[in-house]
């Protein structure tokens, strides 16, 4: 499908650059307007790639901004940002947003545009705009192209998120189209037609409508341990918009044992110091005033253990030492979890290191915290397991 969507999308633009040479070449269009009109756009792009280089060598410098540059193409060709596209139809992450076909509302844009441009024409434009007619026409050209630009940024990773960031722009644009063609083909019976798309539009609303809480306005502190998150309060456990991401916890509960974990790593380690992290959540580094492991070369671990970039590629990215330093010098504290850690899936070299040499002091759902052997928890340092059954306690006769 997504294949599909993409070479839509390019035959629709070819379809719209075609146009637009067509008409420069017209016999009322204005002499030099083509040459004028690229000369422009040479002079824009010459500025800012200008503009662009110069921050970038003041930043990085010549040596290190080769450096990047070769890191940005080796994980751009190599990394797997994909997902697959949710099924048409079908309750989703947002229940209802996928279920009443929101996340296809791009795919009506496309659409609209072609009618717009098989029905706008010069006598008809000029008739409802007068003489604004050729900027509301470039107007309209140039937004959907950018709509259209933006969506080959945001459907790649086209999960739910993803796909309604795409699904925003699309709603503005395809307002002014539609505006465009109230005025350039309604005369008769136009109220009533009206009429019928804003009733149709207020019913297609009500499918997706949640009623709005005051209580998020307010600025008081939530459920989150630490200053940093304050102010965030868990997810409600049974959400009617929006689905819990596992089938194996709840959202909620999920929520606590990130935080009871923080709050444990917080208090076993030291500000700064770095904590390996074998699992792909990044929220227990921040929560505990922690650095993730590799450095300069963190975000590479990051992509790893997402499962965005492979084993090969990390190795023709980060040192070797890096990645033997890793095995031989872990961390005091590491967080790991149940099943197969993906840090331990694309390094099995720690797998020995962790089971022989650490042992779980603590656990909090899915997330398992590991001391090197020999080494106790301390009293009074991590929270108990929010979720694991307290026994009953005995009663005297």
């Amino acid at each position: 499908m997504r294949e599909i969507d993409r070479t839509f999308r390019w035959a629709t633009l070819l379809v719209v650059l075609a146009y637009t040479l067509d008409d420069m070449r017209r016999p009322g269009a204005l002499e030099g307007a083509l040459r004028g009109r690229l000369t422009s756009f040479a002079l824009y792009f010459g500025s800012a790639a200008a503009c662009w280089t110069a921050f970038f060598l003041s930043y990085y410098g010549w040596t290190e901004g080769q450096n990047y540059l070769w890191e940005q193409s080796i994980i751009v060709s190599q990394s797997a940002y994909i997902h697959p596209v949710p099924p048409v139809g079908v309750e989703g992450l947002y229940r209802e947003l996928s279920k009443w076909y929101w996340l296809q509302l791009p795919w009506l844009l496309t659409f609209l545009f072609c009618s717009w441009l098989l029905l706008q024409s010069t006598e008809r434009g000029e008739r409802a705009f007068a003489g604004e007619w050729s900027a509301v026409r470039a107007r309209s050209i140039g937004l959907y192209v950018l709509v259209t630009l933006y969506t080959y940024v945001i459907y790649p990773r086209s999960d739910e998120p993803h796909l309604f960031q795409a699904m925003l722009p699309s709603v503005a644009v395809l307002t002014a189209l539609l505006f465009q063609l109230d005025r350039l083909l309604l005369r008769r019976g136009a109220t009533a037609v009206r009429a019928v798309l804003v009733v149709s539009v207020l019913l297609a609303c009500s499918t997706i409508a949640v009623s709005p809480r005051l209580e998020a306005l307010i600025p008081s502190e939530g459920d989150w341990y630490g200053h940093r998150m304050r102010y965030l309060e868990y997810r409600p456990r049974h959400d009617p918009a929006v689905r819990n991401t596992s089938t194996e916890i709840t959202d909620r509960d999920w929520d606590i044992a990130i935080n009871q974990a923080g709050l444990c790593l917080d208090g076993l380690t030291r500000n700064g110091s770095e904590v390996v992290v074998l699992q792909s959540n990044q929220l227990l580094n921040y929560l505990s005033h922690t650095k993730p492991i590799g450095g300069r070369y963190r975000y590479l671990f990051y992509l790893l253990r997402n499962d965005l970039i492979d084993r090969g590629t990390l190795e023709k990215l980060v040192p070797h030492e890096m990645l033997w330093r890793l095995v031989i010098e872990p961390s005091e504290v590491i967080v790991g979890a149940m099943g197969k850690p993906p840090l331990l899936v694309q390094i099995p070299e720690l797998r020995p290191v962790v089971e022989r040499g650490y042992h779980v002091v603590q656990r909090y759902a899915h997330i398992l915290i590991y001391l090197r052997k020999g080494k106790k928890l301390p009293p009074d340092i991590c929270p108990e397991d929010a979720m694991k059954p307290r026994k009953a306690r005995k009663r005297g006769r």
